[in-house]
């Protein structure tokens, strides 16, 4: 082999914005699947008879197979000689494990529903099953910023779809701890002299560090490499609330606080120095 040809193996293979953009719009069936599964959970589903193979569940798996097609669409393109672990471009290694794990989660939450049941509440989102489809997505979500880096694309755009759909994700698993969607939190009141509703305040302390963690977080992380278009907490942090507010009933005050704080965060955002 060439010295050239040996440059050439070894440069990683990059995927195209093109392609990043197809497993954006999956993984934002994705998300959609996910939220309509747990409106089905609050709304829909008797819990007492319901099974694992219902339509909503459909919806959701469906959307993972048509991931795993297109990564592997994606991977014969770049088919060679080597293994077959570098078929795949640079940043979507991840997204393989995030396959394989939420198949994994996928084939144990069918074993779990006909086991023990459909859960409700709490149970539903950190039952050991659902915490591996939770993993599964977070790495799936995350493949165009991955990719994008490797790319050095200069695009903010599908990076930051993909910090909203994780911001939603995180906001779906932790809708128990979200002050803007469970406002009686905010309405506890600690009385020193009492130590009364101590533990409540502590979970209303705890809850809005979550809550700034779980909207701020994916959106921080893009911007140490993108420039962030022009209202993109505003648009994503709404989005995401709201969708939390439809599926599962929640107040819709928050959707109004998501949109005031998105707006503040994006006007700091706008002068604070470019990097």
């Amino acid at each position: 082999m060439s010295a050239d040809s040996l440059v050439t193996a070894a440069k990683p293979k990059l995927a195209s914005r093109s392609e990043d953009a197809v497993v954006t719009v999956l993984t934002t069936w994705l998300i959609g699947g996910l939220f309509l599964d747990g409106y089905a959970h609050v709304h829909i589903l008797d819990t007492e008879t319901e099974d694992f193979f219902t339509l909503w569940h459909g919806i959701l798996y469906a959307s993972f197979l048509a991931i795993c097609g297109w990564l592997t669409l994606v991977a014969y393109r770049r088919a060679s000689p080597s293994p077959i672990r570098n078929w795949l471009p640079a940043g979507y290694q991840a997204s393989a494990i995030g396959v394989v794990v939420f198949g994994i989660g996928g084939i144990g939450d069918g074993i779990w529903h006909t086991i023990y049941g459909v859960e409700i509440g709490i149970d539903a989102l950190l039952s050991p099953t659902h915490l591996l489809l939770f993993f599964g997505i977070s790495l799936l979500l995350w493949t165009p910023v991955r990719s994008a880096s490797y790319r050095r694309d200069q695009r903010a755009l599908l990076p930051v779809i993909a910090a909203g759909l994780t911001s939603a994700l995180l906001i779906f698993f932790t809708s128990y701890l979200v002050t803007l969607t469970n406002p009686w939190l905010a309405q506890q009141r600690f009385d020193p002299a009492t130590a009364e509703n101590w533990a409540a305040v502590t979970v209303l302390l705890g809850s809005v560090v979550v809550q700034v963690v779980v909207l701020a977080g994916p959106l921080l992380m893009v911007s140490q490499r993108w420039r962030l278009p022009v209202g993109s907490a505003t648009v994503l942090w709404t989005g995401a609330i709201l969708l939390e507010v439809l599926a599962f009933g929640s107040d819709s005050v928050g959707v109004a606080a998501a949109f005031i704080g998105g707006l503040t965060f994006d006007f700091g955002y706008r002068f604070a120095p470019a990097h």
